[in-house]
């Protein structure tokens, strides 16, 4: 296993590299440049040569290639550059971001499969029952909600009319010098809304997959045979049924970090988090292209780590899987 670890962390290299020129090449073809922010119109009309000036200082007045080329350099040598706007190294900015984000992640991964596997057990045990009709169905309105409108909905009812959850950021700036369990308490709070969003789409395809997939393997010749022999329906379900029936599961996982890595963009934004996607986002807003880059590249990585992850995990549910 470790020879194949190893091989897939080689081959990201070259995905990385192919996915930075992309990238690059794509951002530069976007109208305007960061020079763009540094001055209003008027100014940029009366004083041209002032925007030369800030495009000479940036680098921008050389062809893209030649930037691309530096920025790799840079990049190879452990140097994400400098931020065009807060002028400090993105390096210092993004891992002060990247933790926030990944709990985020985490916790909304976590949400989805244990919500959503149990209700897709429920589903399975109950089928064309009443159980089995009303879950289904919240299932579905659930995968189908749009997650930016389900994020305002959530944020009017909760934080605006009941005033029970705070609508933005993570943390309450007075409660900054309380006891470390009430700064827990209120980080719990600030957490629950974007988790909740973010892990309401996944709950409802989790739970309409493992229905499929656990019907499916309970059909199967040997649980009627595990069954024939007295073996107990606790020993059938979580015995010979979940393990079986979680390997379709996992393939849906090698889609969840990308979806979670890109949605944060949105929901971050909303909620006024201060993780990678707003970070992204006010980057691509601003043309901070040091930023941008690193955000992409950090995101890429992220995602590709976590199929490594699933294609391990293959392994360990089902041994027949050889990597």
């Amino acid at each position: 296993m470790l020879k194949y670890i190893l091989k897939r962390i080689l081959t990201m290299i070259p995905m990385l590299i192919g996915i930075s020129i992309m990238c690059y090449f794509i951002i530069d073809l976007a109208p305007g440049d960061a020079s763009d922010m540094y001055f209003n119109p008027e100014i940029m009309a009366a004083h041209p040569e002032y925007m030369e000036q800030v495009r000479e200082q940036l680098g921008l007045d050389k062809p893209v290639y030649v930037r691309y080329v530096r920025w790799l350099n840079e990049l190879v040598h452990g140097n994400f550059g400098y931020s065009y706007y807060s002028k400090r190294p993105v390096w210092t900015e993004l891992k002060a971001r990247i933790g926030i984000t990944v709990l985020i992640a985490s916790l909304s991964i976590f949400l989805e499969f244990l919500i959503g596997l149990a209700i897709g057990i429920l589903c399975a045990k109950h089928q064309n029952k009443p159980p089995d009709y009303i879950f289904s169905t919240l299932a579905v309105i659930g995968h189908c909600v749009p997650a930016f409108w389900l994020a305002l909905v959530m944020i009017l009812v909760f934080a605006i009319k009941l005033k029970w959850l705070p609508s933005t950021g993570l943390y309450t700036p007075k409660l900054a010098n309380a006891s470390l369990g009430i700064r827990f308490m209120d980080r719990v709070k600030h957490l629950v809304l974007p988790v909740t969003v973010t892990a309401v789409s996944g709950i409802g395809s989790k739970a309409r997959q493992m229905r499929s997939s656990y019907l499916d393997v309970m059909n199967q010749d040997y649980i009627r045979t595990a069954r024939a022999k007295g073996v107990g329906e606790r020993a059938i379900t979580w015995t010979h049924t979940f393990r079986n029936a979680c390997i379709p599961i996992l393939t849906m996982m090698s889609g969840i970090l990308p979806a979670l890595i890109g949605g944060s963009f949105i929901l971050e934004s909303i909620f006024g988090i201060p993780g990678l996607g707003f970070y992204g986002t006010e980057a691509i807003l601003k043309h901070d292209y040091p930023v941008i880059m690193a955000t992409i590249m950090f995101s890429s990585l992220l995602v590709m780590v976590g199929t490594l992850i699933v294609d391990i995990l293959y392994v360990l549910v089902d041994p027949r899987v050889k990597l």
